[in-house]
């Protein structure tokens, strides 16, 4: 099951794709309000947005960005480390 919001900017806006997955048909009428998964393709939505807002503990963030392991450990906001 998929839902998506998106930004009212006709470009360069952003998308938050709400996504579950299951063998079993999927009925939900709600937005997923507690992830297990959260994914973010711009870096710079990190100092923007409270990207990991909401997510579970031991729950997995993915960031897609050119940083080597190094230099995202420097450029993640304290807050994202925290979490």
């Amino acid at each position: 099951q998929a839902y998506f919001a998106y930004d009212s900017k006709k470009s360069g806006g952003y998308t938050r794709s709400h996504l579950r997955f299951s063998k079993k048909p999927i009925r939900s009428t709600y937005l997923v309000s507690t992830p297990h998964f959260i994914a973010c393709s711009v870096a710079a939505y990190l100092e923007i947005y409270d990207v990991l807002a909401g997510i579970r503990k031991g729950g997995t963030f993915l960031l897609n960005s050119i940083w080597n392991a190094e230099e995202t450990i420097r450029q993640l906001p304290d807050a994202v480390k925290k979490t």
